[in-house]
């Protein structure tokens, strides 16, 4: 594309060619030969204009000697009035690269300028790239995208995931650099192309960044700190980075972040096993330790459902102790009634007996004093029963605490919607509650009916009420 634009002028020495994420420049110096020099027409001048459209790129082509320059708006003629075949020129191409499309117009210069940028600055390069980048490599066949990163390809319209990092993983720079891993994943580097390996690198810093405890971007240094059974740290530096383990590393981030409710416990397990595998140099790793790391989450979850088991069991006893705990509060409420009752039927018929033995007329069984004896029994009975009520009342409450404790005690291993499954959604305590007030209901009426029953025995058995 510039060598078909530039090939009108002869190069005598290159003066400067730039190529990076934001401009294209090519100076050098060159002999007029207007022959060659007059083939460089508004034909030539369309064909470049099209091609630079095509990516929505402004442009100018200038030669100072000659006070001649055009850009992407208008075209004219070179006017060599002035000046011989033979004097020397200065021919300056600037190409402002903007917008999501980034177009490598020469290879060398632009792994050059990579080269040069540390990986803070990189970064920051992409993330100037809100809406995402696709790089254009004429000379690669390769093609491949996501839908924030592309290669000689459009980027994809749908979101791959919506990856939120661990609590646990603490990244220094995340405000700055808020990317995923996916995000520089696009496929295996099958040219082995620096630009590709560039994108597979921080595809590497970020899976690190996705399951360490810490990590840090500083300039041209990548920090991590991992926490398993011992304490490692690492300070290397980017551009001699090996990524020889990306596969793996990309395993276990897959298997970590394929269950949102899991993810805690997974990156847990990760690093205890990492810790066994990392050495102080670097961050190499074998397939084995992808391995090792299912086969210990295994050994977590069958220890997890043993307790899982017993905490349900433990719950399911502590309901049944509060249901015994509702029915030995009914039996007391029901007994205070039955001793109630007794004494005042105890009462009556001692009244009777004694009187039929003394032969006194059992036509009136009660005298003034026995009857306002009765009526004060009368009345302590109902005073108790409204206290046992009142006794009732307060452990009953406080079997509703002790359920509310066994619900929070459960959430230290089962999740809300596992405890509200096990209780039922509350059905079992409710409908225990329902028939506790209902019993006590009972109780109360018959009570109540027992002290009207007898207040009107009282009533026809004595003349002084």
């Amino acid at each position: 594309m510039i060598k078909e634009f530039c090939k009108f002028f002869e190069l005598k020495d290159s003066v400067r060619v730039i190529d990076n994420f934001t401009l294209y420049e090519k100076e050098f110096s060159s002999s007029v030969k207007q022959s060659l020099n007059s083939q460089f027409n508004s034909d030539q001048y369309e064909s470049f204009k099209s091609k630079m459209s095509e990516y929505e790129y402004d442009w100018t082509f200038e030669i100072d000697e000659l006070n001649y320059s055009v850009d992407q708006n208008s075209f004219k003629e070179i006017d060599f009035l002035d000046i011989k075949d033979g004097e020397e020129i200065t021919i300056s191409l600037k190409i402002f690269k903007k917008g999501k499309k980034v177009v490598v117009f020469d290879d060398a210069k632009f792994y050059e300028y990579l080269d040069s940028e540390n990986l803070n600055s990189l970064l920051l390069q992409f993330k100037g790239k809100s809406d995402g980048i696709i790089f254009y490599q004429p000379n690669c066949a390769f093609k491949s995208s996501n839908h924030f990163l592309g290669f000689n390809q459009d980027l994809k319209n749908v979101k791959d995931d919506d990856t939120i990092i661990s609590s646990q993983c603490t990244f220094n720079n995340f405000s700055d650099f808020k990317f995923t891993p996916d995000e520089f994943y696009l496929l295996d580097n099958p040219i082995d192309n620096p630009l590709l390996l560039l994108f597979e690198k921080l595809h590497f810093i970020f899976l690190i960044i996705y399951m360490f405890d810490g990590t840090e971007i500083i300039k041209n240094q990548f920090k991590t700190k991992l926490n398993g059974y011992i304490t490692l740290k690492h300070e290397l530096n980017f551009k001699e980075l090996d990524i020889s383990s990306v596969k793996v590393y990309r395993n276990i981030y897959r298997w970590i972040y394929s269950e949102a409710n899991k993810i805690e416990d997974k990156v847990g397990i990760t690093r205890n096993i990492l810790s066994m595998y990392l050495n102080q140099q670097d961050l190499n790793i074998e397939m084995d330790a992808y391995s090792s790391i299912l086969s210990a989450n295994e050994t977590y979850i069958k220890g997890n459902i043993n307790k899982y088991i017993e905490i349900r069991n433990k719950v399911h006893g502590q309901l049944e102790q509060l249901s015994d705990r509702v029915n030995k509060t009914l039996d007391a409420f029901y007994n205070n009634f039955q001793k109630s009752i007794f004494v005042f039927i105890s009462f009556y018929l001692s009244i009777f007996v004694i009187r039929t033995y003394a032969k006194i007329d059992v036509t009136v069984i009660f005298s003034k004093q026995l009857t306002y004896m009765a009526i004060a029994l009368l009345g302590l009975s109902l005073v108790f029963m409204i206290f046992s009520n009142w006794i009732l009342n307060l452990e009953k409450k406080r079997i509703e605490s002790k359920y509310e404790d066994v619900k929070e005690r459960a959430k230290d291993i089962l999740v809300s919607q596992d405890i509200d499954k096990l209780l039922n959604g509350d059905k079992e305590f409710n409908s225990e509650k329902k028939f506790l007030n209902k019993r006590r209901w009972l109780y109360i009426v018959l009570w109540l009916i027992t002290i009207a029953t007898f207040l009107t025995v009282l009533i026809y058995t004595s003349e002084h009420i």
